[in-house]
């Protein structure tokens, strides 16, 4: 029986380069403050209407859920430990994590790995439009990695295969880019 929630591992940004590794971050803080601000604004502002017009309605219910998953989103973040270390002298893949959800810490060889997946966003509101790159990190086991530049991907598709190819060079594993 598959689990009712899955977790799907944030997005990890390159923060260490050399010619024989690369280490990838989730950078907690950056995000943790985000959500955080963006959560406090949005509980904040609408009780602050809600009392001072004294309403009460059902949607009220529907902003505070969303500005409370936020908040658990901030505490995720600020909780969660999370790195990738691609160390081109093994040729292995070394993976960190730590989070509300439990920990996690493997090292596999490279060609553990299906491939290097460099394809555009989807975005939800406009399908098939996309202004950023996504590297995606595919186990043999179906497990999935998401790499990238900066916090939001890669904003270009020549920067996403240059990450994408020394990754693969590094570990031995085939990258595979989708066409524009």
């Amino acid at each position: 029986m598959p689990p009712l929630v899955e977790e799907i591992p944030p997005l990890m940004v390159l923060t260490e380069a050399s010619a024989t590794r690369l280490i990838f971050r989730f950078r907690n803080r950056l995000w943790g403050v985000a959500t955080l601000v963006g959560g406090l604004a949005l509980v904040g502002t609408t009780a602050w209407f809600e009392l001072s017009h004294n309403l009460w309605s059902w949607q009220f219910a529907i902003i505070y859920l969303f500005g409370l998953l936020l908040l658990y989103s901030s505490a995720y973040s600020f909780t969660a430990d999370q790195s990738l270390t691609v160390d081109g002298g093994d040729r292995v893949v070394h993976f960190h994590k730590s989070n509300l959800y439990g920990r996690a810490d493997w090292e596999r060889p490279g060609n553990q790995f299906k491939e290097i997946r460099v394809s555009r966003a989807r975005s939800i509101q406009r399908p098939g439009v996309a202004r950023n790159w996504v590297i995606t990190l595919i186990g043999g086991d179906g497990l999935q990695l998401f790499l990238g530049e900066n916090e939001f991907g890669s904003m270009s598709r020549a920067g996403a295969l240059a990450l994408a190819e020394r990754v693969g060079r590094l570990a031995g594993i085939n990258v595979h880019a989708d066409s524009l």
